[in-house]
């Protein structure tokens, strides 16, 4: 008999196999448990379907300091337990924010006061081993008069990164910038560039890439001083130099307050911001615009509004897809006083592609709040915080095709339901079409947070499933031919299947790999792959039907 299954086999990254990453959602995996709180997580992708973390931890008593660890692919921890840290200074760090080197390592930015009570802003360089390669302690960035706040950072694609903060050192909040390069040795003016010095505090940049050395950066301005804030906009060259209006471009300035602006690049140059916006004059809505390179804007004036359904729509964020088009998502209570997830996507030419007022990406009982999206091939992932179990938040996330179609359960599948609260998680792509998500965990009812983190397959299943096979229980065993018989074996080990196939050469006649059967737990098949190129190119969870010509896949049904 040769039955119709999906091909749910657990490899990653050609030929681990079965993860460390726990394949249910009660279980993670603990990235800092120690003492004090631990919280404020950032991630970047490590280069091999894994992830680097920061965070604000507390360990050593009342001061935050960041601490960072990497995961590889498989959920395996890498570098020292509990985390290394990037610097052992006086005074507190906070706000880490982290993008990768596109070495394997990555690049940290945050606000110090090791100096005194004034904040400053650092960086640092991390190894994809864990070694802190610039300065003990960090590169210092600006220690200008005054504090400066909130960093933000964008590789700038020649090896090294540009970085955007808000800076007080004449009396009020400005927003400066900086590029560092691959060795962390500033390439613009000592301290910063100025961005813009209008009247009123401008706060909180964000930056994406201009593609060409530079950034698009744009922030929240009070620039009117009538208390309302509007947001505006700049491009600042490879070399420094801004190439738009001297003080920045008006990207919405409609009656009452916008603010909270996200960011996302497009594959021209481009950027694309979202904003919350209280034009209505009872409550926030979502609105969007696209700025091209020279600095023009593709929408109406002032923005187009992304969903106009009553009700409050709070923490957008925006996705770009590398096509010229982004996803938005962001948390609405149009239901009632429970706030959902819903998410629009616009193609380059700016038109919606999903429903009018939205794709309901979650409208389960209870609070969602704070999704975040990644886009990755043909599909978005959304994760959130989710209330629907009663008084406790939980991780859950949905998967979706361009097309608009959800590709799992109606609202979400579960990644994290421990004990007590999982909050605020922090998503980056696997690159697989699934991801790698991290979040503030309460479980141990210490009253303090700790890190933990979990992979979502593209299936829709912690670490991408759970699944009955052969193993050897030792990776350093030579991997033996397989025979085919009614017996179950036992689970796969990366080992195994690395060795077998990519390394040994063994299994001349075919390496079999057991699947577990959607509609029983106690029932299993397994799939005879002819060639190890075929295992390749069924790498990861691609839903296929067995048999299928495409892979070349043979299989049979036994049960346990």
């Amino acid at each position: 008999m040769r039955p119709v299954l999906l091909l749910l086999v657990t490899l990653v990254s050609f030929g681990a196999a079965h993860s460390d990453w726990p394949c249910t959602a009660t279980q993670s995996v603990p990235i800092s448990t120690d003492a004090g709180n631990q919280w404020n997580v950032r991630l970047a992708t490590d280069g091999h379907n894994g992830a680097i973390l920061v965070w604000q931890d507390r360990r050593d008593g009342s001061f935050d300091k960041l601490y960072a660890q990497r995961v590889d692919a498989t959920g395996k921890v890498m570098w020292k337990s509990g985390g290394m840290p990037l610097s052992q200074t006086a005074g507190y760090q906070y706000n880490p924010q982290i993008v990768s080197d596109g070495s394997g390592g990555a690049f940290v930015v945050w606000q110090d006061n090791r100096f005194a009570s004034d904040y400053d802003i650092f960086a640092q360089r991390i190894s994809s081993n864990g070694i802190t390669t610039w300065y003990p302690g960090g590169v210092l960035v600006c220690n200008a008069a005054g504090h400066q706040y909130n960093p933000q950072v964008v590789a700038d694609g020649y090896g090294g990164i540009i970085i955007v903060w808000q800076d007080r050192r004449d009396s009020k909040f400005e927003v400066f910038a900086q590029r560092l390069n691959g060795g962390g040795q500033p390439l613009w003016a000592s301290n910063g560039e100025r961005i813009c010095s209008a009247d009123g505090d401008e706060l909180y940049p964000q930056v994406v890439s201009d593609g060409t050395g530079g950034a698009i950066i744009a922030w929240t301005d009070f620039r009117n001083e009538d208390g309302m804030s509007d947001i505006y906009a700049q491009r600042i060259s490879s070399g420094g130099n801004p190439m738009w209006d001297p003080n920045g471009i008006v990207v919405c300035s409609a009656a009452n307050a916008q603010w909270n602006v996200q960011l996302a690049p497009n594959a021209d140059g481009s950027a694309t911001a979202v904003w919350q916006d209280r034009r209505s004059g009872s409550y926030d809505q979502v609105y969007i615009q696209r700025v091209n390179p020279a600095g023009r804007f593709s929408l109406l004036t002032g923005g187009e509004p992304v969903c106009e359904a009553s009700g409050i729509q709070y923490n957008p964020r925006p996705a770009s897809d590398g096509k010229g088009g982004v996803v938005v998502v962001w948390q609405d209570n149009r239901s009632g006083t429970d706030y959902d997830i819903y998410a629009q996507y616009f193609g380059s030419d700016g038109a919606r592609q999903w429903p009018m007022e939205g794709l309901k990406v979650c409208g389960a009982t209870g609070h969602q709040y704070y999704p975040q999206v990644v886009v990755n091939g043909g599909s978005a992932l959304f994760v959130w915080e989710d209330r629907r179990n009663g008084g406790e938040y939980d991780i859950f996330a949905q998967r979706a095709d361009l097309n608009g179609t959800p590709s799992w359960t109606s609202d979400g599948e579960p990644v994290a339901q421990a004990a007590y609260d999982q909050v605020f998680p922090q998503l980056i792509s696997d690159d697989v079409e699934g991801g790698v998500i991290a979040w503030n965990d309460y479980r141990a009812n210490s009253g303090s947070a700790d890190i933990y983190s979990q992979r979502m397959g593209a299936n829709g299943m912690p670490a991408g499933g759970c699944y009955r096979s052969f193993t050897q229980d030792s990776l350093s065993l030579k991997a033996g031919r397989l025979k085919v018989g009614r017996n179950p074996y036992r689970l796969p080990n990366s080992g195994n299947v690395r060795d077998s196939i990519f390394g040994r050469g063994a299994f001349p006649d075919g390496l079999v790999i057991g699947l577990e059967r959607s509609d029983s737990s106690f029932q299993y098949g397994w799939l005879l792959f002819t060639k190890a190129y075929y295992v390749r190119l069924a790498l990861p969870e691609i839903q296929q039907s067995v048999g299928g010509e495409r892979h070349r896949v043979e299989a049979e049904y036994r049960c346990e």
